[in-house]
């Protein structure tokens, strides 16, 4: 019995999308990467950002505490009120909440070349997919679509 036409057969249509797929992939994968490494900068901008500010926040929060003191009741000399206003201010001046101590380090940011997020795993599906599809096809084409009996 002859073989069937072989636009009949699923893998070669199988094949036929997966490398057409695969061609598009490969021809915008330098837009992709463009746009892509746009969208991490963006996510990374917000995110350290983000983490700086709660840097600032946690660290002048204990800055606070630190220097926090109970409201005094006694009556005392404006002087020795002075004296208290002078060693806060020094207090205040060398241990600053803003110091670079606690500051976020800046992010690695993308770039076209280098993403977080890249396209070799929907590339590695393709390719398999239209390998496999074209050894089925080879398959079905010699041994029939029966088995792999000769």
């Amino acid at each position: 019995m002859p073989n069937p036409s072989i636009t009949d057969s699923p893998w070669l249509w199988l094949a036929l999308f997966t490398a057409v797929g695969l061609a598009a992939l490969l021809a915008t994968g330098g837009k992709f990467g463009k746009r892509q490494s746009g969208i991490e900068r963006r996510y990374q901008a917000r995110d350290w950002q983000a983490r700086d500010w709660q840097a600032r926040d946690w660290q002048a929060r204990d800055w606070q505490a630190r220097n926090w003191q109970a409201p005094d009741r006694s009556v005392q000399t404006d002087r020795v009120h002075a004296l208290d206003h002078e060693a806060a201010a020094e207090n205040k001046a060398s241990e600053s909440p803003r110091a670079d101590s606690g500051q976020v380090a800046t992010p690695d940011y993308s770039t076209p070349k280098k993403t977080l997020v890249g396209l070799w795993p929907l590339a590695g599906v393709l390719g398999t997919l239209c390998a496999t599809s074209l050894l089925m096809l080879y398959c079905t084409r010699r041994w029939g679509s029966h088995g792999l009996d000769p």
